[in-house]
């Protein structure tokens, strides 16, 4: 609904130079739209792709002649799933927040005796479960989530890609979660 209030609000903006690229977009629009489904496989994600797509086709081609809208709508629709899912392996890397980690016993905010000596318990199930992991899986490990090192961090200090460090990190998460969680 916000979407649609959005563009009626857009669509009021464009100024005569831009309508052709109005109507440019609008003969495609169909043809991105099932492209965009069948790409998708959901409907309304689909039409949120599209949404985006005028938007930035339109202010695009205010400033920059597009020679061949149709390659450059459909590029641009490719760049957008790229990204997504680009977004969704990030998300599907890092399956586990600082918050689930504490949620398993990893901190406590004011610890008495008896939740000091779990504690030192629970840090010693953990340094024997990471060292049943590879030395590289192990920094990576350390860095992000003691040092709180971003990837991108850890990556140019270990020299390795931040796809590695997110695999790494994921690897070290699930080895630790699933150990963590039967001690």
């Amino acid at each position: 609904m916000a979407s649609g209030v959005l563009a009626q609000a857009r669509f009021k903006e464009i100024s005569m130079s831009q309508e052709s690229s109005h109507t440019v977009f609008l003969r495609y629009r169909q043809e991105l739209l099932a492209w965009l489904t069948q790409q998708m496989q959901e409907a309304d994600q689909a039409r949120d792709v599209v949404q985006e797509l005028y938007l930035r086709y339109v202010d695009h081609a205010a400033a920059h002649p597009v020679e061949n809208p149709r390659a450059y709508l459909f590029q641009m629709a490719r760049n957008i799933l790229v990204d997504m899912a680009r977004q969704q392996q990030s998300r599907q890397t890092d399956p586990f927040t600082h918050e689930e980690m504490d949620a398993i016993g990893m901190v406590d905010p004011n610890p008495g005796p008896e939740q000091i000596a779990a504690g030192k318990q629970r840090l010693r199930l953990l340094v024997a479960c990471l060292a049943e992991l590879p030395e590289l899986t192990q920094q990576i490990f350390i860095l992000n989530r003691v040092h709180e090192m971003s990837y991108r961090e850890v990556a140019e200090q270990l020299g390795i890609s931040v796809s590695s460090v997110q695999k790494h990190l994921a690897k070290a998460l699930r080895h630790v979660m699933d150990h963590m969680k039967t001690h």
